[in-house]
């Protein structure tokens, strides 16, 4: 169905800093069976991790939300690809508004990938945050604490095998929405089982899991990098990527393999 290939590593991130990370946009998707799950499969201690993942959405092209901050997107999954050789793909009912995925790493700022914020969409990106399958339902309100408008790039690099950014928001995010996720010090180590959180192909919030990390590449530079068979597609581009064990964040997702064959149909790869 869907595969991926993801990597970077993750530096102490203060107030001020992100974490690292490398690539370049490809398409992403799955490995082995496919092992996204939907918010509401999730417990708590993952929910509460991904409370704090935000979808960016484009706010110029198709209206995402109105004025009032009401859900309005129409185009679903199927609309998007088609039927898989006439048959539906997975979650093809779903609206697909997302463009990438953000990760709350300070009360005001989010890590993505760089490929993904470039400092001249900072008037026209913005971010929504509680972008789960409950949610995102035509009619439905988004409450004002948990959609933010870009205040500034602070920094975002996509160039010399590296890809990430950091993005400030127009405000604070409070406690009541969601709470800076932990960012791992130190690189993350072969055979770590690992889980993504975010939009993959605009969808819905989705966990991914049963991954684990294949294959680290430069340690000890800037430009560490890693790779895993975490289940992924375009969009989930700039998802935090966490250590099962440990719930810090590790990485950014920021490449993969092709998502679509011909035929419309998720390509599946080798679990190993």
């Amino acid at each position: 169905m869907l595969a991926l290939l993801l990597f970077p590593p993750a530096v102490p991130v203060p107030e001020i800093g992100p974490p690292a990370s490398t690539g370049n946009l490809v398409n992403k998707a799955i490995y082995g069976s496919d092992s996204r799950q939907e918010h509401s499969a999730m417990p708590p201690e993952w929910t509460s991790i991904g409370d704090a993942v935000a979808m960016i959405y484009d706010t110029q092209s198709n209206r995402v939300f109105d004025s009032q901050g009401v859900f309005q997107y129409e185009q679903s999954l199927r609309d998007k690809h088609g039927d898989c050789d006439g048959t539906p793909l997975r979650f093809s009912d779903q609206p697909t508004p997302g463009r990438c995925t953000a990760t709350l790493i300070a009360p005001n700022k989010v890590a993505t990938a760089g490929h993904c914020f470039k400092p001249h969409l900072c008037g026209r990106l913005a971010f929504a945050f509680g972008a789960t399958t409950d949610a995102m339902v035509r009619g439905t309100p988004f409450a004002a604490d948990r959609l933010y408008s870009c205040g500034s790039v602070e920094i975002s690099v996509s160039t010399g095998g590296k890809d990430w950014a950091v993005v400030r928001l127009d405000r604070s995010v409070p406690d009541s929405v969601a709470s800076p996720v932990r960012v791992a010090s130190t690189e993350v180590a072969i055979g770590t089982p690992v889980m993504s959180i975010g939009h993959p192909d605009g969808l819905p919030r989705k966990y991914a899991g049963d991954a684990q990390v294949k294959e680290v590449m430069q340690s000890g530079t800037d430009a560490f990098r890693f790779s895993t068979n975490v289940d992924a597609f375009v969009g989930s581009s700039g998802s935090g990527v966490f250590d099962i064990e440990t719930r810090e964040m590790v990485g950014i997702l920021i490449n993969g393999n092709r998502d679509y064959d011909d035929k419309g149909c998720a390509i599946t790869y080798p679990q190993a």
